[in-house]
C-alpha cells in the first residue's frame, strides 16, 4: 500500500514539474516566427517575472484584438465598442493559458472581457459600450486599482494555467 502512494506521489510531482515549465525560455520574449497563426501580433511582452511559476505581463492593443476573426466571431457586432476613461462596470475575465501561446491566450482574455461588458450592455438595455479601459498590471501578479492604461490598451497577466485581464466600461 505504501509503494502505491509513493508511486502516485512521484507521478503527481512529475506532472506538477511539467506544468510549471514555461513555453518560453528564460527572460527572452518569443519571436514572431515562433508564434502560431492564432497570434495576431496585437499583444507584446512587457515583463517576464518567472520565479515560483510563470508570471508574465503582456500589453495588448485592444483595437487590433477586436479586429481578429476570433473576436468578430465571439462579440456582438450590433454593440459598438469605444474607448475612454471612467467606465462604470468592472469585469475580471480569464482564458486558459496552459498549452497555448501566451499572446494568443491574452488576446482571448481581452475578447472575453469585452464580451462580458457587452452582456452587461444587453442586460441594462443599452446600445453602446463606451469608456472601455484596462487596469494596469503590476509585476507581482496583481492589478493596480489606482492606475488605468491609456485608452485602447489592456494588460494581461499570464500565469501557468490562466491568463487574466481586468477591464471596465460604461453602458450608453
Amino acid at each position: 500500500m505504501k509503494t502505491r502512494y509513493t508511486a502516485l506521489a512521484a507521478c503527481l510531482a512529475a506532472l506538477a514539474l511539467t506544468a510549471c515549465g514555461s513555453t518560453s525560455s528564460g527572460n527572452v520574449p518569443q519571436t514572431a516566427s515562433a508564434a502560431p497563426a492564432t497570434d495576431s501580433g496585437a499583444c507584446r511582452l512587457l515583463a517576464n517575472n518567472e520565479g515560483k511559476g510563470k508570471n508574465m505581463v503582456y500589453r495588448c492593443n485592444v483595437s487590433r484584438v477586436l479586429a481578429t476573426p476570433d473576436a468578430r466571431a465571439a462579440l456582438d457586432s450590433n454593440i459598438p465598442v469605444s474607448f475612454g476613461a471612467g467606465g462604470k462596470y468592472r469585469t475580471n475575465a480569464s482564458a486558459r493559458s496552459f498549452g497555448r501561446d501566451e499572446a494568443a491566450s491574452c488576446e482571448r482574455a481581452v475578447v472575453n472581457a469585452v464580451n462580458n461588458l457587452q452582456v452587461r450592455v444587453k442586460k441594462d438595455g443599452g446600445k453602446r459600450l463606451t469608456n472601455v479601459e484596462s487596469y494596469a498590471a503590476q509585476n507581482n501578479g496583481r492589478f493596480d486599482r489606482n492606475r488605468m492604461l491609456p485608452a485602447g490598451e489592456a494588460d494581461c497577466i499570464v500565469a501557468t494555467f490562466q491568463t487574466r485581464v481586468v477591464m471596465r466600461g460604461s453602458v450608453r
